[in-house]
């Protein structure tokens, strides 16, 4: 009895082990790359673009959250340094989303190092400076 218990104990460390390393292959965090995404993304449903497409709500949803209303009835985001970014309201309503996000960045020009950069590139991308 005693000896099945540490069995069972045994392989279910073993098997944590294991995905836990399997999670930390296909995950990198804020080191995963573009090309890491879209690697991973090649299916969007897949479990590999996951991870990805969590940050990418993770990301609309601070802008979101960020937005004030500014002049004119336009929403008001806070870019990089000290600049403000102006967003039409119906890009914060309709276009600024976890997955319509993913899928701008998979497909963007433009080549940052980090998939956080591209995010947040392409939530400006989609607002213009005022």
């Amino acid at each position: 009895m005693k000896l099945r218990w540490f069995v069972r104990l045994v392989a279910a460390w073993s098997l944590g082990i294991a995905s836990q390393s399997a999670i930390a292959d296909a995950w990198k965090g804020h080191f995963a790359t573009v090309q890491d995404a879209r690697i991973a993304c090649r299916d969007i449903n897949s479990d590999s673009c996951l991870p990805y497409l969590a940050q990418a709500v993770a990301v609309a949803d601070i802008f979101s959250d960020q937005a004030r209303l500014g002049r004119g009835g336009v929403d008001e985001i806070p870019g990089g340094g000290i600049s403000i970014w102006v967003c039409d309201p119906d890009v914060l309503g309709k276009d600024l989303n976890g997955e319509n996000l993913l899928h701008l960045a998979l497909a963007s020009n433009f080549d940052p190092p980090y998939w956080d950069h591209a995010l947040f590139l392409t939530v400006l991308h989609l607002c213009r400076r005022r």
